[in-house]
């Protein structure tokens, strides 16, 4: 009887264990599934887990344990940071990861270069501005983490403004934090910056001025001007422009469309961009005469930078005639301001239509001043080009 009874607990030990085994995962899964996080759910969603996708090779080249970590992870932690009232279901999650994986080619953080990667969510589906810089800071803690410079204590904490200063104290504070980030060049930065003062703008209602929140947007448009993400710019700066009023406010959304229309010619859609700058010309000349004090010296400026990016686009556009009026229009008051950019943008215009009409004295002349400008504004690489750009001139005038 004990030989037999020592024979059956041996055959049926193992299958025991095994059982046990089995119900200790059904049971961690069965946990994960009630608590209803999304992240296992997400990935049943999408059609794959992470033993059974095939990553790309390059997820294990990279080294470190976070370049290794799954983008799914990576969304969900950018979700539960932003601290939405209605998150992004696991629906929708689950359709942004399929598509990077089967479009894309991304499964883990390090498949993301850091100046694709807004643009990449983007086309996934990720609608949300405030979503996508969070990934994108969650992806590359190192680059962005520092909104402040060094020297300039934040003046809040993840959108948190600080209770121990007026909401003119904090205006002041994230202005010359954007002023120190704007002269370093740091645009990313001065993105991370900004979603932050964004949202800190919206906590505060009606405690902040009324033009903090736009001013702040169009910043936002500005650095991601700058990035080279012009669908970003485009979508900051529609953001300011439906908080100003048309009425109330004319210059400030005159400000703006001039915007739109420099990301326009950005992105090479220069007839959008000459319609943008045509509008603010007819309102210079016309209902800004009518205006309040400030609006018609608003409009003053805005003629003269305005009808020098015209000029620029319509000599995109190739229609030569046009664009040598809108310029020569610009030339004298750009001038007179000394603003050095929008003059340069003149004469670097006016060179194009006048070698394009073959009137090579004129834009020999015209290079030559360009060259006068730039050693009077100290700008030696500049006046280079237009040296290389004079020579080209006089060996075609031959």
């Amino acid at each position: 009887n004990h030989f037999f009874a020592l024979l059956l607990w041996s055959l049926l030990c193992p299958f025991s264990c095994f059982l046990r085994g089995r119900m200790a995962a059904m049971r961690a899964r069965m946990f994960w599934l009630a608590r209803g996080l999304g992240r296992r759910s997400i990935e049943t969603a999408v059609g794959f887990s992470r033993r059974s996708i095939c990553f790309p090779v390059r997820a294990y080249t990279t080294g470190g344990s976070s370049s290794k970590e799954p983008i799914v992870k990576v969304i969900v932690d950018a979700i539960q940071a932003c601290e939405f009232e209605v998150p992004p279901g696991d629906a929708e999650v689950a359709g942004w990861v399929k598509l990077l994986h089967d479009e894309e080619g991304v499964a883990y953080s390090s498949d993301m270069d850091q100046g694709d990667a807004a643009a990449i969510l983007k086309r996934v589906g990720v609608k949300n501005a405030k979503l996508r810089n969070m990934i994108v800071r969650k992806l590359f803690p190192g680059s962005s983490s520092a909104a402040a410079p060094q020297g300039s204590p934040s003046v809040m904490a993840g959108g948190a403004p600080d209770p121990n200063l007026s909401p003119e104290e904090i205006w002041q504070k994230v202005q010359d934090q954007l002023r120190e980030l704007r002269t370093l060049k740091k645009w990313q930065d001065m993105v991370t910056l900004l979603m932050d003062a964004i949202q800190m703008a919206q906590r505060m209602g009606d405690e902040i001025h009324p033009f903090m929140l736009p001013s702040l947007y169009q910043e936002l448009a500005q650095a991601y001007y700058n990035l080279k993400q012009y669908d970003f710019a485009m979508e900051a700066n529609a953001s300011a422009l439906t908080i100003y009023s048309p009425d109330e406010n004319p210059e400030k959304v005159m400000e703006g469309l001039e915007f739109q229309g420099v990301i326009l010619a950005g992105m090479e859609q220069h007839e959008a961009a000459a319609i943008s700058f045509s509008k603010i010309i007819e309102w210079a000349e016309g209902p800004a005469k009518q205006g309040s004090p400030v609006e018609a010296c608003a409009a003053k400026e805005l003629l003269r930078t305005s009808r020098a990016h015209l000029g620029e686009a319509l000599v995109n556009l190739q229609r030569y005639a046009e664009a040598e009026e809108a310029l020569a229009a610009a030339l004298a008051p750009n001038a007179e301001a000394n603003d050095f950019w929008a003059t340069m943008r003149t004469l670097k215009g006016l060179v194009a239509c006048f070698e394009a009409t073959k009137d090579f004295k004129r834009a020999i002349s015209t290079a030559e001043r360009a060259i006068l400008w730039c050693d009077r504004h100290k700008q030696p690489e500049i006046r280079k080009e237009f040296e290389e750009r004079l020579e080209e001139l006089r060996s075609a005038s031959k």
